[in-house]
């Protein structure tokens, strides 16, 4: 139950006495004047029916959902939808909205909304034929990561502020920038870590104390997978380094365990392995290449380079793009099975149970409350029974408004049951019957004439 009230109040500003503790102020007294509250009770009321459910994802392989929400259910059509994607018409906010979404009434052909931009979580969208599509997609990003092998993670991370491995690894244009198209960068990248030389990557290398310029080709610990499909495929790396005093640059991606990691960038292509030999200048890298996940690592703590060998794994975001299809039909209230309000009779219950002397619901020491919640719409006719067979009480429930029976403890002639075991059982009209049992303790009954 909730309570509602409104009072309204005046005070005496100008007869406004002081109150002292000994020499001390402590507050002031004023004469005040308050209507007495006039209560209203609420019960808010359970319901079966369809409020909201999830599209299918009939195409695509995205990360994204579409939730239908009902909120007015008047307006439902019982029609069937579609939710499409398509490039974003506008060229300014492509780059950050690659692609728009429309939504089309698939029994009638038309289309609904237009073009739309949002995808998040929360539920801005326009209202449509009764119904809300929330259409929420994930952002271009990396969703996780995950170390594998048998040893210690020996890596760590230097906060670059990229989405993914604490802020040390990203996508392509999130780092330095590339020219893969958003759809790109939807896939599973596997770093296989080796100590084995035979096993090691050939690649293209940089000097960041050099401007950047093309060094030559170097070599990494392992290498690089594309692992999103049924067959794997092996890419090209790209590095960085920075020669300083204390760490010269030596053809080799080797991160030391400083607060920058020696700023050994590293930069996974998109392109087939063929030991880096496309990359072989400073303007086919970075912005003009095909970067798909860069990282900016460092030695973790004391673990020594390339302790253990094992893979390091990357998985991006999958977007929502003009490969993904929703589909979905509305559902009336009452139309299909599970949409009618309030037809769970197995939600049925009797509250508080056990019973002990007093319920929340009593607001007074005369009051004697239990109650049956979640009835049916329909109406209710509630036979309480002892363990015995004997009919104790029959309650009537019918206000199609109203899921909630009471029964005061008393049987038919108005007389304080005993405590014990009573089952009651619910012949909902037309909908079906629940049998429950309930448990009873109340104060002795002490008598003072006979």
């Amino acid at each position: 139950d909730y309570f509602f009230a409104v009072t309204s109040y005046s005070y005496d500003v100008k007869h406004v006495d002081p109150v002292f503790v000994g020499e001390n102020q402590v507050g002031v007294m004023t004469t005040a004047l308050e209507n007495s509250p006039q209560g209203i009770v609420a019960t808010p009321k359970a319901t079966a029916a369809v409020v909201d459910e999830m599209a299918a994802h009939v195409a695509g392989v995205s990360d994204g959902s579409v939730k239908i929400h009902y909120v007015e259910q008047d307006e439902i059509l019982g029609h069937d939808y579609r939710v499409a994607f398509r490039e974003n018409p506008d060229e300014e906010q492509a780059h950050d909205i690659p692609f728009v979404w429309d939504l089309i009434d698939v029994t009638t052909g038309e289309t609904k909304l237009e073009a739309q931009t949002q995808q998040t979580a929360d539920v801005d969208d326009p209202v449509v034929d009764g119904f809300i599509a929330n259409v929420v997609g994930p952002p271009l990003a990396i969703k996780d990561w995950a170390w594998g092998g048998d040893g210690d993670r020996w890596l760590s991370w230097v906060n670059a502020g990229l989405s993914g491995f604490h802020g040390a690894v990203g996508l392509g244009l999130e780092f330095f920038g590339s020219t893969l198209a958003p759809p790109e960068y939807s896939k599973t990248v596997e770093i296989r870590f080796s100590t084995d030389e035979a096993d090691w990557s050939e690649c293209a290398t940089y000097r960041r104390d050099l401007g950047y310029d093309y060094a030559d080709i170097g070599v990494f610990p392992g290498s690089a997978w594309d692992v999103t499909g049924d067959e794997p495929r092996r890419l090209n790396i790209c590095f960085v380094e920075n020669e300083t005093e204390g760490k010269p640059a030596n053809l080799q991606w080797d991160p030391d365990n400083s607060a920058v990691g020696g700023r050994e960038y590293l930069f996974i292509m998109n392109s087939d392995y063929n030991g880096g030999v496309d990359y072989d200048n400073d303007a086919n890298w970075g912005p003009a290449a095909d970067v798909l996940m860069a990282g900016w690592l460092r030695l973790r703590g004391d673990h020594p380079y390339l302790e253990s060998p094992g893979p390091f794994v990357l998985e991006a975001n999958r977007i929502n793009t003009d490969s993904d299809v929703f589909e979905f039909s509305t559902k009336p209230a009452g139309t299909t099975p599970g949409s009618v309000v309030g037809n769970d009779l197995e939600a049925i219950r009797a509250v508080p149970n056990p019973y002990y002397n007093q319920s929340n619901y009593e607001l007074n020491q005369f009051d004697r409350i239990l109650r049956f919640i979640n009835l049916p719409s329909a109406e209710c006719t509630i036979r309480i029974f002892s363990l015995g067979g004997e009919l104790v009480r029959t309650i009537l429930k019918d206000d199609p408004v109203s899921s909630v029976a009471v029964w005061d403890l008393e049987n038919e002639e108005q007389i304080p049951v005993a405590s014990g075991v009573y089952i009651y059982h619910v012949d909902a009209k037309g909908i079906g019957t629940e049998v429950g049992k309930m448990v009873v303790f109340v104060e002795k009954e002490r008598l003072n004439r006979f």
